[in-house]
Parts: C-alpha cells; sequence; structure tokens
C-alpha cells in the first residue's frame, strides 16, 4: 500500500498557504522565521506577501519560527514546483568562536546537520523530485558573494541542532571542535 511522504504532506500544505499568491513572473524568494517578521500577530503565524525590490518582485514567507523543519522543507518544496529559482533562508545561529562574538549577519557557506531528521526520510514520492537532490552546491558562491558584501562576515559553517543541545556548554564546545560557527535549529534540512 502505497504512503504519502513527510515532504509531500508538508509540499501541499504549503502550496495551499501560497494558493493566493499570484507567483506569475516571480522567480526568488525569502523564508523567515516568524517571530523575526513585525507586524505578525503571533510567531505562530503563517503569511506569505509578494514584495517588489526595485524590478524584481520576491515572495516573502514568514513561517513559525519553532515548526518542524519538515515545514520548511515542504515550503522549499512548493517554491520549486511553483518556478521559484532562488531562495534566501534567513535564521539565526549561536555563535560558536570567539571571532565570530560580534558577526550580527553571516551567510552559510556548509552545514552540519545534528538534529536527527531529514526531508528523504520516508518512502519517496515522485512527485516531490529527486529521491536525493543534487548537493553539490546548496549555498550558492553567487549568493554568498553578495552576501559578504552586506554581512558582518564573509561565511561560516552552520551546525543543526536542538535549542536544549545549545544550553550544554560541553555540547557546544564539541560542536566548534568539529568545525561549526554557528548552531542553531533552522536552516540545515531544508
Amino acid at each position: 500500500m502505497p504512503t504519502t511522504s513527510p515532504l509531500s504532506l508538508a509540499r501541499a500544505h504549503a502550496l495551499a498557504k501560497l494558493g493566493g499568491l499570484s507567483c506569475g513572473k516571480v522567480r526568488a524568494a525569502v523564508i523567515v522565521p516568524a517571530y523575526a517578521e513585525p507586524g505578525l500577530p503571533s510567531p505562530d503565524t503563517w503569511s506569505a506577501t509578494r514584495e517588489r525590490y526595485g524590478a524584481v518582485d520576491v515572495l516573502r514567507i514568514a513561517v513559525p519560527g519553532v515548526c518542524p523543519s519538515i515545514v520548511r522543507a515542504g515550503c522549499v518544496s512548493a517554491l520549486a514546483a511553483l518556478g521559484i529559482d532562488t531562495l534566501l533562508l534567513l535564521g539565526e545561529g549561536e555563535c560558536l568562536r570567539a571571532r565570530f562574538a560580534n558577526v550580527v549577519i553571516a551567510a552559510v557557506e556548509d552545514h552540519i546537520n545534528f538534529l536527527g531528521d531529514n526531508p528523504v526520510i520516508g518512502p519517496h514520492d515522485a512527485n516531490s523530485g529527486s529521491r536525493f537532490p543534487d548537493m553539490s552546491e546548496p549555498y550558492s558562491g553567487q549568493l554568498r558573494r553578495i552576501a559578504s558584501q552586506v554581512s558582518d562576515h564573509p561565511g561560516g559553517i552552520y551546525a543543526a541542532c536542538s535549542i536544549e543541545s545549545l544550553r550544554n556548554e560541553e555540547y557546544r564546545e564539541r560542536l566548534a571542535a568539529l568545525g561549526a560557527d554557528f548552531a542553531g535549529p533552522w536552516i540545515v534540512p531544508e
């Protein structure tokens, strides 16, 4: 008996949320945690708007900040289904190294996933795309170069882990020893 993959369910949910937006010529999107989005009634709110930046139309999507990564991965899959080929995922992380202590904005250049989940877990649904997507350049070199022009630091390695683990200083030290510069529950599985 075929089952629907968690990613397919999350994509269908995101497509329903995005359904009212006209995506015509939009080719770029930004995903932000809802708690960082001014004007939303609560950090659990999902919102999507179409905005214009100069000559570029962009979808701006706020997702609940504490949502499971599969929800954000479903949003990424929905955006791909809508023809969006450029995505900026804004998240947060805690600094693990002294050289990044005053960094407010940094581009992610690589990641380590300690969350224990991944969007390709579960039954494969061909409608979700390739079973194992190309990960040769998950963080676009071109976009990282652009980000380095406005960031406090050109880039770092992000370790995805639970907020609870970050409360343990020994765990934080082990992440840094593995090469992580920042850590938090955002960014990686998407």
